[in-house]
């Protein structure tokens, strides 16, 4: 003998040790709400499709000048990457740096003649070491 409850859900009673957790209502609820809610559910898993990603707006390029080579485009690569990583160190007083890792934008501080190695937070490699 079992003792019986009732559905928040629908008001009807079953068997208590049937009831099931349902994630999106936040409650538990009887067999058939919770059997009824999963076939009335999409089947969504966690990979999207190519149907299901919205496609990013592409950018025009800027007309390169005449003349412009490989040379050129790997120049202008290493200076917004140089660029990208001297944008994020800031001075935090007389002897101290503050950097915001790129990764995982987390800002720490430390002092100039000690410049760290890695993230403290993420563990990724700085790999740039700009006198200021």
């Amino acid at each position: 003998m079992s003792v019986t409850a009732v559905c928040r859900k629908c008001g009807g009673k079953a068997a208590s040790d049937t009831f099931r957790l349902d994630y999106k209502a936040g409650y538990v609820v009887c067999p058939n709400c919770y059997d009824g809610a999963r076939k009335n559910a999409p089947a969504k898993s966690g990979i999207q499709g190519p149907a299901d990603r919205k496609a990013a707006p592409v950018k025009p390029e800027a007309p390169k000048p005449a003349g412009w080579d490989a040379d050129d485009a790997a120049a202008e690569k290493l200076y917004k990457q140089k660029q990208r990583v001297a944008g994020q160190v800031e001075s935090a007083g007389v002897d101290r740096l503050k950097f915001s890792c790129p990764k995982c934008s987390y800002s720490f501080t430390f002092h100039k003649e000690k410049w760290p190695k890695s993230c403290p937070y993420c563990d990724t490699a700085i790999h740039s070491r700009t006198t200021f």
